[in-house]
């Protein structure tokens, strides 16, 4: 019936909640009001960020800088070389590798941040000719509102580009 659909839509899937543009030649972007205990868990969708010195993109949870661990996996699509990048309690993860021009795409699943838990994300990106994926988890016990985006070098910097977040719906 008419109204089972709607239940059912209005029950299910992912919800959006909110759109930040990357600026120009900036030094980290602050997504604030991010999380929160209507979800438990997020999607992340990252969209053409560009790095004027092919950084990696590294995601940092609230203000917590230290206690991360994971690592990322990149495939060369011609198969010419691999590699992999390992974090033991650092002070954040990677979740893609940047390109000079607007050729990257990094989606991933954020569990957890909103709980006095850890928080676990995974996911798959594109970007500078690679292909990955990575994991990993921030293991403190804070409930995080925000996240923020920052280039892997001291002084890099990250330009243009959208970060689309959706929270995956409660039962």
């Amino acid at each position: 019936t008419a109204a089972d659909t709607n239940t059912y839509l209005n029950n299910g899937g992912l919800v959006f909640v909110k759109q930040v543009t990357i600026g120009n030649a900036v030094s980290s972007v602050a997504v604030t009001s991010a999380f929160s205990s209507t979800y438990a868990n997020y999607r992340i969708v990252i969209v053409h960020p560009q790095s004027a010195n092919n950084d990696g993109l590294r995601i940092q949870f609230g203000s917590t800088i230290t206690g991360y661990y994971g690592s990322l996996f990149y495939y060369l699509y011609t198969g010419a070389s691999t590699g992999y990048s390992v974090f033991n309690n650092a002070a954040n993860l990677d979740c893609a590798l940047l390109d000079t021009t607007a050729n990257t795409m990094t989606t991933f699943d954020v569990g957890n941040p909103n709980a006095a838990s850890r928080t676990y994300m995974n996911g798959t990106y594109f970007g500078r000719g690679y292909t990955g994926f990575f994991s990993g988890v921030e293991v403190g016990s804070t409930q995080h509102t925000a996240f923020t985006l920052l280039p892997s070098t001291a002084g890099g910097t990250l330009t243009g580009g959208k970060i689309y977040l959706y929270g995956y719906r409660n039962e």
